[in-house]
């Protein structure tokens, strides 16, 4: 099975793709700094999370 790429976007554009490996690691805490490194926000709303 081939693993599906992630997608986050913030604003109108995408600040971080993930798949593979990569993405079969990814912690929720690993995710939120990714955020807040590739917009420079931090991370304030846990509404994204709880879907």
């Amino acid at each position: 099975m081939r693993a599906e790429p992630r997608l986050w976007m913030s604003g109108g554009r995408i600040v971080y793709d993930v798949s593979g490996e990569e993405k079969q690691k990814l912690t929720i805490d690993a995710l939120i700094k990714k955020f807040s490194e590739s917009t420079g926000q931090a991370f304030t709303s846990d509404k994204a999370l709880l879907g």
